[in-house]
């Protein structure tokens, strides 16, 4: 499939039972352009410019619900949001948070999917 433009495609579906009966039905399907959710691993923000800001790339989502949220080592709730466009410099009560790593969450909802995505993973903080 396509990574981002729609394409309308003909799928068909054949079936054989264990007496020999078959059976076919061939329908067209469009498929709106591939989700793309872009989780980075780790990010830098130590002042230099470069990779400061840690933010996730969701194309073509349209997304209905979202809430993504950091925890340190000890389960602290460090960083949490429901804007899908947010940019998070790496900080807790506007103290720079250590070097180490983190979990997050990310649950979102989406019109073209047909249930919420949960997940979650670790990212890196690197000084």
């Amino acid at each position: 499939f396509p990574d981002s433009a729609e394409a309308t495609y003909g799928i068909c579906l054949k079936a054989t039972n264990g007496f020999g009966c078959s059976d076919s039905i061939c329908e067209p399907i469009t498929v709106k352009g591939r989700n793309l959710v872009f989780i980075p691993n780790s990010f830098t923000p130590d002042g230099d410019g470069l990779n400061d800001i840690y933010e996730i790339n969701a194309q073509g989502l349209e997304i209905n619900s979202f809430r993504f949220a950091v925890f340190n080592r000890f389960g602290q709730e460090v960083f949490a949001t429901t804007n899908p466009n947010f940019k998070w410099n790496g900080t807790f009560n506007n103290q720079d948070l250590p070097e180490g790593v983190y979990v997050y969450e990310l649950s979102y909802a989406s019109k073209y999917l047909t249930k919420a995505v949960n997940d979650s993973g670790v990212m890196q903080i690197f000084r």
